[in-house]
Order: C-alpha cells, then structure tokens, then sequence
C-alpha cells in the first residue's frame, strides 16, 4: 500500500508525499528494529537469569559439601594429632589406637573439595558474565571463578608435597588383606600392619606424619577460602532476586 503511494507520489511528482512516505517507511523500519532488539535482549536476559539460578542452586549445594569436607578435615587434622602424640610416647590404648592407626591410612591421602561448577563455567565461557545486570552479582562470579583456578593450582601442589611424603610414610607401614569378597564385588579389606618401636624410632617418619598433618590443614583453608567465595555468589543472588 505504501509503495503503490510513493509510486503515484513519484509519477505526479509530489515531493512532500515522497519524502513523508520514506520517512514513513524509514520509522516503520527503525520501530521494527527495536522491537526485534528489544526482545532478543529481554531474550537473552531471562536465558541469563535461569543460568544465574542454577549457578545459585549448585552453589548452595557445593557449601554443603564444603561443609561436610571440612568437618572431615578437622577430624583428620585431630586423628593426626593423637598419632603424634603416640609416636612421641602416648602409651597406645584400645581408646587411641583406632584413630592412630586410621591417622596412618590417611597421611598420605588428600581429601579435597571437588572443583566443579559447570553452570559457572558455562556462563563464564559463553560470555554472557558482562550481560549480568548486578554488578555485585557479576563482581561474585569473577571472584568464585578466580578462586576455583586458584584451588586447581594449589591441590596440584599439595599433590605433589604428599607424593614426596608419601615416600617416608610407606617406609614405616604397609598393608595385608585380610577379606577379599569377589562374588559380592565388596572388594578388599584391609589391614595396617607397622612395628610401633621403630616408628617412634624413626625421626623420618616422624616429620612426614608431622607434614602431611600440616597439608591438611593447608586443605582445610583452601577449602574454607573456596566457601567463602561461594557464599558471596549465593549471598548476592539471594539480594538480587528477592522480591
């Protein structure tokens, strides 16, 4: 219908009509635009907001299980200590010697956290963390991201520490099996087996006990920091989306 006016408009030579057709045609296009801009941002904006409640949902979640983590840790850290005490001249008793002997099986084991958030992650590579509205929100997620890659780097290293530990821990205790139930797929059982005068004897292995005591309190913090920084990401979406 427009076209067949400024067609005419064109013929008769009506200027006027001409330009207040274009101009016509021009807006109509331009209001069009917007609308369409409009909508893909609204769009793209709810597509934010349900990866901000699943980032809030398995954040919540992950504290839980920090939680728990690290009350484990301080019952390792505790465990540890009293087999300190033992190899330092604590008379072994039937009260102490199942946290001494589990001390030994967990020296040389790290417990850590599980450094894994894919609703994070997806975010973050996709790009979408500049489109997040809340700058608190945003600033959140940047800090929970920069403390996950932390984490990463500082297990590797504790890792590693306990790998050389491990080396004088084994050269004081060893292991038998003592139940091997293959038809019910139990898998074995085993039993700690070490000579409690030459470990006391053993300044060695003494000091590894010591040091692999000591990285799982450097886990502990880790852990705790890494509570911390999901914490202020559910924190601030709980502010965010409150009514």
């Amino acid at each position: 219908m427009i076209l067949r006016k400024l067609a005419d408009a064109i013929k008769e030579q009506n200027w006027s009509t001409v330009i207040l057709e274009i101009l016509i045609v021009v807006i109509a296009i331009f209001i069009g635009l917007q609308v369409d801009g409009w909508n893909e941002g609204r769009k793209n904006q709810q597509d934010i907001e349900v990866q901000l409640s699943r980032i809030a949902d398995d954040a919540a979640a992950l504290i839980v299980e920090t939680d728990l983590l690290i009350v484990d840790f301080d019952d390792r850290i505790a465990r540890a200590q009293i087999a300190l005490e033992v190899l330092n001249g604590t008379p072994l008793t039937e009260a102490n010697i199942l946290a001494f002997e589990r001390a030994l099986e967990e020296s040389f084991q790290l417990n850590e956290v599980e450094v894994d958030l894919p609703s994070l992650d997806i975010l973050m590579n996709s790009g979408d963390i500049d489109q997040v509205a809340n700058e608190n929100t945003r600033n959140a997620l940047l800090a929970l991201t920069n403390e996950w890659r932390r984490l990463e780097t500082i297990i590797e290293h504790i890792r590693s520490l306990l790998d050389i530990i491990n080396q004088d821990i084994f050269r004081g205790i060893s292991y038998d099996i003592v139940d091997l139930d293959a038809e019910r797929n139990s898998g074995a059982e085993f039993k700690i087996r070490y000579d409690l005068d030459k470990l006391r004897a053993d300044l060695v292995f003494r000091a590894a006990l010591s040091n692999a005591a000591r990285m799982q309190g450097y886990g502990r913090s880790q852990t705790v920091y890494a509570r911390v920084a999901l914490k202020a990401v559910v924190d601030s979406l709980e502010q965010w989306t409150s009514p």
